[in-house]
C-alpha cells in the first residue's frame, strides 16, 4: 500500500476550513449577541452587528462588530446601566462564552470536513 500525502493541499483544506468555521462560528455568536444587545430607542445597535472574516494566508481569524455608533463600548461595558426595552451589558462577551463548546465544535467540523 502507498500513502501519497501532497502536504500543501492538506494545508490548504485546513486553512480552508477553518476560514469556513470561524465565519460559520461568528455567525452563531452574532445572532446569540444581538439577541442580548439593548433595544434601546432606536434598535440601531442591535442592527448594526456584523460579522468580519479576515484571512490572511495561513492566519484565519473573524469576530463580531457593532459599527458606528459612538455609544457602542459603552453599553457593552456599563454593569449598572437599565435596559427596560430589553438586552444586557456584556451582550457580546456573554454570547461568547455562552457558545464557545458550540463555536469550536463548529470550526473543527469544518476542518474535517475537507477530509
Amino acid at each position: 500500500m502507498t500513502l501519497n500525502l501532497k502536504i500543501s493541499q492538506v494545508r490548504n483544506q485546513v486553512i480552508n476550513g477553518a476560514a469556513a468555521g470561524v465565519t460559520s462560528a461568528a455567525q452563531v455568536i452574532e445572532a446569540a449577541s444581538v439577541a442580548l444587545t439593548p433595544l434601546g430607542e432606536t434598535g440601531n445597535l442591535r442592527q448594526s452587528a456584523q460579522v468580519i472574516p479576515v484571512s490572511k494566508g495561513s492566519e484565519v481569524t473573524g469576530g463580531v462588530r457593532y459599527d458606528g455608533l459612538p455609544y457602542i463600548r459603552r453599553q457593552h461595558e456599563e454593569t449598572t446601566w437599565n435596559h427596560p426595552r430589553g438586552g444586557q451589558a456584556k451582550y457580546l462577551e456573554t454570547a461568547r462564552n455562552d457558545n464557545a463548546e458550540r463555536v469550536a465544535q463548529i470550526i473543527r467540523n469544518h476542518i474535517a470536513g475537507g477530509f
